[in-house]
């Protein structure tokens, strides 16, 4: 059975050997609900690091899926769509991705950003910002 429902409108598969990194995510444990594995047997089209958008086959949820390139493709980063017509602008990925992105370092650091010009906080345990390190 699958956990589709079970998953919130956006999620990041922060367990996976793609994402992990040296440093912890200070906001697993406290947001885990974002960080949840998508877990389903049967998926239309196959999984595909080049495609992105996805049917449960166990519960007709569409999504969004951004897949590891690796021999075993599994979803990394999903946003849940409303019907298979929904269709995502760039905006709205990029603005999921930061959204977890700062949920996973549990926000920012009181310090700024190492990018050259950039006037955002960094992320904590990082030196960049959530423009310049985006999940996954």
């Amino acid at each position: 059975m699958c956990n589709c429902a079970e998953l919130n409108t956006v999620f990041l598969d922060l367990d996976s050997n793609w994402v992990q990194q040296a440093i912890p995510y200070q906001g697993k444990s406290l947001f885990s609900q974002y960080f949840l594995e998508w877990d389903s047997d049967q998926v239309a089209p196959e999984l595909d690091y080049s495609k992105h958008n996805y049917q449960c086959l166990e519960c007709d949820q569409y999504w969004y899926f951004e897949c590891s390139p690796e021999q075993s493709t599994w979803p990394l980063f999903g946003i849940k769509r409303s019907d298979k017509d929904q269709k995502l602008s760039e905006e709205d990925i990029k603005a999921n991705q930061e959204f977890v992105t700062i949920l996973a370092h549990n926000g920012f650091e009181p310090t700024l950003c190492r990018a050259k010009g950039c006037h955002n906080f960094k992320l904590k345990g990082k030196e960049l910002c959530h423009k310049h390190i985006t999940l996954p």
